[in-house]
């Protein structure tokens, strides 16, 4: 090997922790499996908080300009083998396309990580530039055969696509897993927002409730803003059943999810992609009742929990379910185990596939 090609490295290229949240967390990981190998070069442009204020979003501009000579000056010493980038949502693309433009200008591989449905929904022109900018060559990075076919078919310039599910990047809590014997507690854990779905998983609480059920309710996860903040507790202080635990992470995050016997997912957000939560609590015996949307139906089946269509009522279907599952438990306790044996399942195979992905990468092929 040369010296010229012992001193390429990855670079990677998105948003990484802190804030912690799917994207975020999947790059952190290629980071740390491309870590074992060599260090990559780093260009992060996360923002501060999940504030989606025109202070935030303007403070980013300054960020990413930073990060576009960073990546210029690496290029120039002749240092990035390959391009590793955290796709965007939304109007961050035209960041992405600048960045993808500066490394087709020098010939190094891409690979684009797609972690959003918002231009998978429908054509975005931004996206459609960013792939045009990319080329066929580039290697694109999805979370499931459901999102490979749209990509494909919204933007036939992608050509070479990897299904790859972020459940790859979730490590394995320490400690046995318990099984399930009968529903004591429900949790909801997200960022705190109507989108994601709090006032159903409310709803839901306050029917418990009013029907005398022993049933305890967690919700976890940061308010998106003040105004839900203000929102949902002003619900609060009508059921007795619901304890906020605030944010939850690492061991926290593992004790919440022992702590629950069902996961509660109504997310109304159209351009959600895969909800890495659901993974995290079948890793833990935890059935999810879950609206679908993006890979969400490609996750969830009746076998291992409940999935709803988006036109479907989340409330009135999560109580008919959770009726049936008090009456039956030997019916829950087999979509307890069912939720246990898909989620291993789905980690081995995907996790071959993302060494697979990072081997790639560390070749600059």
């Amino acid at each position: 090997m040369s010296d010229k090609a012992k001193r390429l490295q990855v670079c990677l290229i998105g948003i990484f922790p802190p804030p912690l949240h799917g994207m975020s967390l999947i790059n952190e990981y290629v980071k740390q499996k491309v870590s074992v190998s060599v260090s990559p070069l780093v260009i992060d442009f996360s923002p501060c908080n999940l504030d989606r204020s025109l202070v935030v979003r303007f403070g980013k501009i300054f960020r990413v300009i930073r990060c576009v000579f960073q990546l210029f000056s690496y290029l120039v010493t002749g240092q990035v083998g390959s391009i590793y980038l955290g796709v965007s949502g939304g109007n961050g693309q035209a960041y992405d396309a600048i960045f993808v433009g500066i490394g087709r200008v020098f010939g190094r591989k891409l690979y684009l990580h797609h972690h959003n449905y918002q231009y998978l929904n429908q054509i975005r022109w931004l996206a459609k530039l960013l792939f045009a900018i990319a080329g066929e060559k580039a290697v694109h990075i999805v979370a499931c055969e459901k999102m490979a076919c749209d990509l494909k078919r919204l933007y036939p310039v992608v050509t070479d696509i990897r299904i790859i599910s972020g459940i790859s990047a979730l490590e394995l809590w320490a400690g046995d897993v318990r099984q399930r014997e009968h529903i004591q507690s429900i949790g909801f854990l997200s960022n705190i927002s109507v989108e994601k779905g709090v006032l159903e998983f409310l709803a839901v609480a306050d029917w418990a409730g009013h029907t005398g059920l022993p049933i305890r309710f967690l919700l976890a996860g940061p308010y998106q803003d003040e105004k839900v903040r203000c929102l949902v507790e002003a619900r609060l202080g009508a059921l007795t059943n619901v304890t906020c635990v605030g944010s939850v992470y690492g061991e926290d995050k593992q004790v919440f999810f022992d702590s629950i016997d069902i996961l509660l997912f109504p997310t109304r957000y159209a351009n959600e992609s895969e909800g890495l939560v659901i993974h995290e609590a079948m890793s833990r015996a935890v059935p999810v009742i879950a609206c679908s949307r993006g890979c969400i139906e490609q996750i969830i089946s009746d076998q291992v929990g409940l999935r709803l269509a988006p036109t479907e009522d989340y409330v009135a279907n999560t109580i008919e379910k959770i009726q049936e599952w008090l009456l039956n438990p030997q019916a829950y306790q087999l979509v307890s185990r069912a939720a246990l044996n898909r989620f291993n399942e789905m980690r081995l195979l995907e996790s071959r596939k993302m060494e697979v992905l990072c081997a790639e990468l560390l070749a600059g092929q």
